[in-house]
């Protein structure tokens, strides 16, 4: 657990299971919301939390709901539906 500090700032994001739901947060602290500050923490917190995630979730769940999102269309309609 960290401690509040008068001149520190929190930056998190969210780490998602295999159906896209909020399973934890990962956050550090920074000195100031600059963004030029959060263009270099936000990128490496995002692919963190994505790490964290895939590591949570079995290999073959991942896989299993990766093709089946390749098989959904930008329209939203499975391959070969009408």
């Amino acid at each position: 657990m960290g401690e509040l500090h008068g001149n520190s700032r929190a930056v998190a994001v969210p780490v998602l299971d295999v159906d896209h739901s909020v399973i934890a947060a990962i956050e550090t602290s920074v000195d100031n919301l600059a963004p030029d500050t959060l263009a270099d923490v936000v990128p490496a917190l995002t692919l963190a939390a994505r790490c964290l995630g895939r590591v949570i979730a079995p290999p073959d769940e991942w896989a299993a709901k990766t093709q089946a999102r390749r098989a959904v269309d930008h329209v939203g309609h499975r391959a070969g539906d009408v």
